[in-house]
């Protein structure tokens, strides 16, 4: 009787891949959001920050949170903000959530404003 060798079990079915477009899944930042401020950003001058670009799930909405200091500014949270006198040789920055119906991620402003005034 020839040898044969065992028979190899039938493979199981690969894994799904996960293909991630611009379309899927949780907001991911492709950029972070930016501020954009008057030279020299003295106190009472506004600042604004972009959402940033972002791939996930459409419709994507955003939300703001400015900070003083590593701290959440009290009802600072439009895309704008308007530099008070506490904000004085602070560090403002913002951060940005990006939310859709598979998730939320928040991301960091790439800049931040140092009011010396």
């Amino acid at each position: 009787m020839p040898h044969h060798p065992p028979a190899s079990p039938a493979s199981a079915a690969s894994p799904a891949k996960k293909t991630w477009g611009a379309n899927t899944g949780v907001p991911l930042a492709n950029s972070p959001p930016r501020i954009t401020a008057p030279a020299g950003a003295l106190v009472g001058q506004t600042l604004s920050v972009s959402t940033g670009s972002w791939g996930g799930k459409t419709p994507i909405t955003y939300t703001y949170q400015w900070t003083n200091n590593g701290t959440a500014i009290t009802g600072a949270t439009a895309a704008t903000y308007t530099l008070a006198s506490t904000d004085k040789n602070a560090t403002i920055a913002c951060q940005v959530t990006a939310t859709n119906s598979t998730g939320a991620t928040t991301v960091g402003s790439k800049n931040t404003v140092y009011p010396a005034n």
